[in-house]
């Protein structure tokens, strides 16, 4: 066997012993390091493994590459959302979206968030096991249809909501239809009808009140230039990127915190000191950097979106090798916050890192939680905001013992921690 096909063995063997497409990926980013040629039958796709190679496709040369990848089942199920548009559609499209997502109006959304956490935190017995990951979920679902949205869905009605969505999330996620386009496929497609009509339903129960309120979903129905069927493409997309990806990160951070006593008990300890027992507030955001550092360290080790796509546009290069137009372009994130040449101990919980510059890059596209570039997540500020309020809610009032061991991960829209995040309520605090 030629030394150039060991790694590529080395990453098949990683990739079987921890079932994950992204342990493979990451042994193959450390042995190739800038970029390099995954190639399957069936699939083909240039790897941008070095932060370089990432700074370069999200923002040097972006013009280059498209977001919009046809044939994907995400540009089929999100049509012309936000996440799957480029040009001047996307631009307009953001404008539209950006000034409720980010800036000092963010606080006004606090006491919404409060109320639903409290709200599900009520459901918890003593004694009784109940499994984080499911909880968040329903918990971020309401959260987003209550603040953003303002669509008041009563407890009862969440987890059949979320049943749809978990249908279009299971898909949208990664499978046998990169390397088989036209191969069975598993779709729930009474779940996605159903959720199509509910959507609608909506919009057509906002565009017939007489008086919209100042949410995103009557902001939309005002827009003169957004008809139904892209007002539909816009709240798909944002139900699913908008909930899904906040669950994940509160899961893990949750799960990381629990199976690591002393870093949890520092964050208790600090939410004790600033907050006390009073609900927090958006100011005390800025006076918790243990709570910070340690969220911050889950989105490192576990990005909700792992991987972004993107598609050259026309024939280019990237750190020397040559990109014919119309080839996929991979940004294994999950690879990138984990190499060891750039991440000391990488794959160690270690929350200290993101309060001493020292112990972390500097180069700004090796930690890309939220993306890069331009295309920058659009709900980063209200997603940040809104998961560290839940993670103070949850500590302030809960004490819990994780059921598990150790959590493996797995990748579907989103890297959610496998077989969730079951816990044993041990104790519970009145809000």
């Amino acid at each position: 066997m030629s030394l150039r096909k060991i790694p590529s063995l080395q990453a098949a063997c990683r990739m079987i012993r921890h079932r994950s497409l992204l342990e493979g990926l990451l042994a193959l980013s450390e042995a190739h390091g800038k970029a390099f040629w995954l190639a399957w039958p069936g699939f083909r796709a240039l790897v941008a493994a070095g932060p370089h190679a990432a700074r370069t496709v999200l923002l040097e040369e972006r013009g280059r590459f498209r977001s919009r990848i046809e044939g994907d089942p995400v540009v089929r199920l999100f049509r012309h959302g936000l996440l799957v548009t480029d040009g001047d559609l996307h631009e307009a499209l953001r404008r539209e979206i950006e000034p409720f997502l980010r800036g000092p109006g963010l606080a006004r959304w606090v006491p919404r968030i409060l109320h639903r956490t409290d709200e599900r935190i009520s459901r918890w017995v003593v004694g009784d096991r109940v499994d984080l990951l499911e909880e968040l979920r329903l918990l971020t679902l309401g959260v987003l249809m209550e603040s953003l949205f303002n669509l008041s869905i009563e407890e009862a009605h969440l987890p059949p909501l979320a049943r749809m969505l978990k249908a279009a999330v299971a898909y949208i996620s990664p499978g046998l239809w990169l390397l088989w386009k036209n191969g069975p496929r598993r779709i729930d497609t009474a779940a996605l009808d159903h959720l199509d009509r509910q959507i609608d339903q909506w919009i057509q129960d906002r565009r017939r009140e007489s008086r919209r309120g100042e949410d995103l979903l009557s902001h939309w129905t005002r827009c003169e230039w957004m008809d139904d069927a892209l007002i539909r493409d816009q709240l798909i997309t944002l139900l699913i990127a908008g909930h899904d990806t906040v669950t994940a990160w509160l899961a893990w951070t949750l799960a990381l915190l629990l199976t690591h006593p002393a870093e949890m008990e520092q964050v208790q300890a600090e939410i004790r000191r600033v907050v006390g027992d009073r609900p927090p507030t958006f100011e005390d955001l800025r006076r918790l950097p243990l709570l910070d550092a340690a969220a911050r360290e889950s989105m490192r080790l576990y990005p909700p979106i792992p991987v972004l796509n993107r598609i050259a546009s026309a024939s280019t290069s990237l750190e020397g090798l040559a990109i014919p137009s119309g080839v996929r372009v991979m940004i294994p994130i999950y690879a990138l916050h984990r190499r060891s040449d750039r991440w000391e101990e990488a794959h160690c919980f270690r929350p200290e890192r993101f309060r001493n510059p020292a112990a972390k890059p500097s180069g700004g596209f090796d930690y890309l939680p939220f993306g890069g570039g331009p295309r920058f997540c659009v709900g980063a500020s209200f997603a940040w905001m809104e998961g560290r309020i839940i993670l103070i809610r949850i500590l302030q009032r809960a004490r819990m013992e994780p059921a598990f061991r150790e959590r493996a991960a797995r990748l579907g829209a989103t890297l959610e921690p496998r077989d969730g995040v079951p816990v044993k309520i041990c104790e519970l605090r009145d809000p």
